[in-house]
């Protein structure tokens, strides 16, 4: 049962995954909003050896994000996006459920102990509105999803008015629930700097404040609604993502200094944010160095030697001249690698479903240290 709620309930049991673990999907009460469906946590479990914030004793836990947290609202959206086919989620029970991944996402194994939580990601979406971007000259795909991050929040609010569990000592079950908002904000910096080719520097003086401050509000109304344990990720290092290889020499370090003055920002907006909420716990979560510190040792974890996409399509030119975008993961005849855990990187710009427990593996145990959670 999710939030207590029990219209429109679909319970899946789902077996026969690569990890032998014995898995529970549900999409309970999906609310319908917008045209869209809050598509439910992806609830794992029984993951021996997996980090847990089991001992955080938690409600609930909330997601807002992108395409690196979606867990199904994007296909409910637009039915056509590739993630809605095989390869994606390979290596989940059933068809694939919206992931652009293989298989889990790290947001997946932090919930995988908890019944109760909505995700809001919506892969595409962007922190800064399109209007803001447009002023910017900013370009970005046609298909870019409406729903960002300030909509995601809006669209909280309403599921929490709106739903009968929380008519009740809402208060209290938003004290007891966890909020992770992002990480955020890959697709704005992207858009910027491959679809617009805004430079490195351009993008730091002119984007990431704007970004920092959305990101900012957008805790500020989750806090002011009633958010005491509050987590804000910072982004990975999207840089290294189309490197060739896993020296960090050899990612784009116009992009990962993005990263780096992003992630700085955040974390001087987070310090700010717990000086005008003393009451309420707001961790920073390092998703970039937990990323940095297994890539470049990649191929003493097992990892294939060339950093390559396990899931794309060669370029028209043959193998050697990059991404063809015109031949991505989930178009016809695309097939992916014989064994995505020896891959980091997925399609180009996600990555698998082993790159992201390990991420996970190193994220929870701080995140579970600064909410001083307790065995």
């Amino acid at each position: 049962m999710i939030c207590g709620i029990t219209q429109n309930k679909a319970l899946f049991l789902l077996s026969s995954m690569a990890t032998k673990a014995s898995l529970l999907f549900m999409l309970s009460s999906l609310f319908l909003l917008w045209k869209l469906k809050v598509n439910s946590l992806f609830l794992l479990r029984n993951l021996s050896n997996a980090a847990s914030l089991k001992a955080c004793n938690l409600e609930a836990i909330y997601q807002f994000g992108d395409s690196f947290s979606d867990t199904g609202n994007a296909i409910r959206e637009n039915k056509a996006l590739e993630a809605t086919k095989l390869p994606y989620g390979l290596n989940l029970p059933r068809e694939p459920k919206g992931r652009f991944s293989d298989g889990m996402l790290v947001i997946d194994f932090e919930a995988k102990d908890y019944h109760n939580g909505k995700n809001f990601a919506v892969s595409s979406a962007s922190v800064l509105p399109k209007g803001v971007l447009k002023e910017k000259s900013i370009f970005f795909p046609e298909t870019m999803t409406n729903f960002t991050l300030h909509k995601q929040v809006d669209w909280m609010a309403t599921y929490f008015n709106e739903t009968p569990y929380f008519s009740k000592d809402r208060a209290e079950k938003l004290k007891r629930s966890l909020f992770f908002i992002g990480p955020m904000a890959h697709g704005d910096y992207m858009y910027s700097m491959d679809l617009s080719r805004k430079s490195s520097e351009w993008v730091k003086s002119n984007l990431v404040p704007d970004i920092v401050q959305t990101i900012k509000e957008a805790a500020t109304r989750v806090i002011a609604f009633g958010a005491v344990k509050v987590v804000i990720p910072g982004i990975y290092a999207f840089g290294c993502f189309k490197a060739p290889g896993y020296n960090v020499s050899l990612c784009d370090q116009g992009k990962n200094s993005v990263a780096t003055t992003h992630n700085d920002l955040l974390r001087r907006a987070i310090e700010e944010l717990k000086k005008q909420h003393p009451n309420v716990t707001i961790v920073y979560a390092d998703y970039y160095s937990a990323f940095m510190s297994f890539f470049p040792k990649a191929l003493s974890l097992g990892f294939e030697p060339a950093n390559k996409p396990c899931c794309f399509g060669t370029h028209k030119n043959g193998p050697g001249h990059g991404f063809n975008p015109d031949n991505m993961c989930g178009k016809p005849g695309v097939q992916s690698c014989a064994n995505p855990a020896k891959r980091i990187n997925w399609d180009g710009s996600h990555m698998t479903q082993h790159a992201y427990r390990l991420i996970a593996d190193l994220i929870i145990p701080d995140i579970a240290a600064k909410l001083k959670c307790s065995a």
